[in-house]
């Protein structure tokens, strides 16, 4: 993840007064932070450069619901299928038992080397680099 580039976003979504779409949680090694409350991405203190003390956002006390159901999930591979909406292009990221749908521009943000997690279609996707928690995502809905 291009941490630079994430936290100009950041600083973007905040610029347009788009206050209530900004959730951000400090923790001891990492900040936590969503800016569309489909997305969370998760960067470590030290590349984190915006002081969070005089930011105008929800700061919350934790994630760890978001985060509650990542032991339970398994690998999954993002697949060659792709599905066009009049919103945007989906991605298709299977394993054995389940499949999710997920926005590409949306995902495009975590990187291109990353691999998931998945548990079933409606709760988040874990989302990793060198097997290391960057964020995770929700899947999208689609109808067959």
């Amino acid at each position: 993840m291009d941490y630079l580039k994430i936290q100009k976003e950041l600083l973007d979504t905040l610029y347009k007064s788009e206050f209530s779409k900004v959730h951000i949680y400090k923790g001891e090694t990492d900040v936590i932070f969503t800016m569309d409350n489909i997305a969370v991405f998760i960067v470590p203190k030290e590349h984190f450069y915006i002081d969070l003390n005089n930011l105008k956002c929800i700061k919350i006390k934790n994630f760890f619901n978001v985060f509650g159901l990542e032991k339970q999930a398994v690998e999954a591979s993002r697949t060659v299928h792709l599905r066009e909406t009049e919103v945007t292009t989906l991605v298709k990221v299977a394993n054995e038992n389940t499949e999710v749908w997920l926005n590409d521009k949306i995902l495009k943000k975590f990187g291109k080397n990353i691999d998931f997690k998945i548990t079933n279609n409606k709760s988040p996707v874990y989302i990793y680099t060198k097997n290391k928690l960057i964020g995770c995502m929700l899947p999208t809905s689609v109808s067959e």
